[in-house]
Order: C-alpha cells, then structure tokens, then sequence
C-alpha cells in the first residue's frame, strides 16, 4: 500500500445507527469531511519521515497517540496537524515550526517539551497545558504561549 494514499474508507452514511466506537471510523468521517488526503501518523516511524514523505502534497497528519519529535521540525502549511484523543507532542528540547491550520483543535494540550512552538497566526495558552481552573499555575503554558508568536487567544468562561 501507498504510505501517501488516504485511508480507504467504508460506507458511513449519515442515516447509520451503528456508533462510532473504532479510532479507523473517526478517521475515516474526518477524511470524508475534509475533502482532501487524510493519512495516521502510525503509517510512519515518526512525525519527521511524515513529514518528508508528504513533501509538497496537501494531506492531514492524523495522529490518536502521542507522538515525540526527536529532532527540530518545520512542518509546511500544506501539513495540517490532526491530534484526536488528547495526543500531545512530546518535543523535549526541540524547536516545532507549525504554519498549518489549528481550526480543528480543541481545547487539550498539544505540546509537552521545552523547545520552541512557532509559526502559529493564534495560540491558545491550553494547547502548552494551562487548565483555566484558578488552582492550576498556567504561568509557565502562557509563557510558551507568548513566545510561540502568534496572538493569544484566550477562552471565555
């Protein structure tokens, strides 16, 4: 099988009655809502060789499990990063250059590590694990925030 080919994908109609309860169905509804190349992160050793293997075509990076970068990264904007299941980026020390679309992320924490986040047009200081609970130091995950670049964007309670 072709490393860049979307998953195949099975018959989910809108009308179906059988729950989405394997991660390959929450694969495949994404992919048949994103119109374009869907591939998991699994299918390759690590976030870098997805990255190099996809090049210049536009696919999202699916990824349910954590996934550690063990070397810097810049990741093009024809990348979308797709994290399901609360995966984070574990980047230790490691500088990630993001410039693909974050609309699909929720609110969970993305990246674990010291290196640096950037390329974000807006960040979310939730994504580096600040939890907004007023009990919970979030100093050091708006720090992060903050020196990623992009504009802050704050939820509201």
């Amino acid at each position: 099988m072709d490393p860049l080919q979307p998953i195949p994908t099975t018959n989910l109609d809108a009308g179906s009655d059988s729950p989405l309860s394997a991660q390959t169905d929450l694969l495949e509804v994404v992919q048949r809502m994103n119109g374009i190349g869907l591939v998991p992160c699994s299918q390759y050793g690590t976030l870098n060789q997805a990255v190099i293997a996809i090049g210049s075509l536009k696919r999202t990076l699916a990824y349910g499990a954590d996934v550690t970068v063990s070397a810097n990264i810049t990741i093009p904007s024809n990348i979308e990063l797709l994290p399901y299941n609360d995966a984070v980026i574990n980047h230790s020390t490691y500088t990630i250059s993001y410039s693909g679309s974050t609309e699909r992320w929720n609110m969970s924490k993305k990246f674990n590590g010291t290196g640096a986040i950037t390329g974000f047009s807006e960040v979310r200081p939730e994504w580096f694990g600040a939890k907004g609970d007023d009990s919970t130091d979030d100093r050091q995950a708006f720090i992060c925030a903050a020196a990623s670049g992009g504009e802050i964007v704050l939820r509201s309670k």
